[in-house]
């Protein structure tokens, strides 16, 4: 019997369509979509200068208790819960997937292990501090000017001007 259509072919035609579509999104189209979510992302910061950047995509939560200075950097998937309070200085540059948290669970509250209620605390970013991937940052800690963090820190306590 013979064959009205080749599938084979037909396959393998859609996978090089496939990956040219990929190709032509990823050299053309995905670094407009990343710029156009970080314009949108500094437009939610109420005081934020015209040279500090947002890269890709980021939650914010309570933008209007973020402080953040001239010619900072905030790379893409960063969450701030700044409910109490975010500073951070000129020329921080924040790298991607860093977490800042300013608030925290009640664990002194009535309920065990913790209640709803939230205890706030801010955190201070000081001026041209470098925090590499992956970061957390909990409540109620002050990074000193021109410190360094190492991708993949647990920052707990404060950390000295300088320091690395």
């Amino acid at each position: 019997m013979r064959k009205l259509f080749n599938f084979g072919k037909f396959v393998f035609f859609n996978k090089w369509l496939i990956f040219i579509f990929i190709w032509l999104y990823q050299k053309f189209i995905s670094s407009q979509v990343e710029q156009a979510w970080g314009l949108y992302t500094k437009s939610l910061v109420k005081k934020c200068p015209k040279s500090t950047r947002f890269y890709g995509r980021s939650m914010i939560t309570n933008p209007s208790k973020l402080m953040i200075g001239e010619f900072a950097r905030v790379g893409r998937n960063c969450f701030l819960f700044c409910d109490g309070g975010l500073f951070i200085g000129d020329g921080t540059i924040l790298s991607r997937n860093i977490t800042i948290y300013t608030g925290n669970h009640n664990i002194d509250g009535a309920a065990v292990p913790y209640d709803k209620s939230y205890v706030y605390k801010p955190v201070v970013i000081g001026c041209g501090v470098w925090i590499g991937m992956n970061v957390s940052i909990t409540p109620g800690v002050t990074i000193g000017d021109g410190a360094i963090i190492g991708m993949g820190s647990v920052i707990s306590k404060d950390v000295k001007p300088g320091e690395v």
